[in-house]
């Protein structure tokens, strides 16, 4: 399971509808994640 992907998606749906904060805000939470090292399967096996 890939919830990245969904999550991005929404991200895309939010600048499309010009809430570009709440898209900016849920990419820097994922960056901050990601970089925590907080990650699913897919991402900790490479």
């Amino acid at each position: 399971m890939n919830p990245g992907s969904v999550l991005l998606s929404g991200v895309l749906m939010f600048e499309h509808l010009g809430w570009t904060d709440a898209a900016n805000d849920i990419v820097r939470a994922l960056e901050a994640t990601i970089a925590a090292k907080i990650v699913t399967y897919d991402f900790a096996r490479q």
